[in-house]
């Protein structure tokens, strides 16, 4: 409803990113929760599970800025998807590398 009452030509450019972190928020607490509810039968530490959440969350948010500025194309969103099921398969399989200290 923001956008829709406003002039985005008139906004400073941190004031459109609003609602995209905003969508990637949600997504990213909505895979929280569903995760949660289905927890007990898969065991996957934190890191795991916030990381896989950042991922799945990232992507349609991704998906939606290059549409909203004419730039979605088949290529991009095979590249997508395929970067997401890469970076899935190292977290699922490697783990999240350790802070150095």
């Amino acid at each position: 409803m923001f956008l829709t009452v406003s002039n985005p030509s008139h906004l400073p450019l941190w004031v459109l990113f609003i609602p995209v972190l905003w969508l990637f928020f949600a997504i990213f607490l909505t895979i929280l929760t569903i995760d949660t509810l289905f927890r007990e039968r898969v065991n996957i530490n934190a890191p795991k599970r916030y990381a896989t959440a950042g991922l799945l969350a990232a992507a349609p948010t991704a998906l939606l800025l290059l549409k909203s500025i004419n730039q979605l194309t088949l290529r991009d969103v095979l590249l997508i998807v395929i970067l997401l099921i890469i970076v899935t398969i190292y977290i699922a399989s490697f783990g999240l590398p350790k802070a150095s200290r």
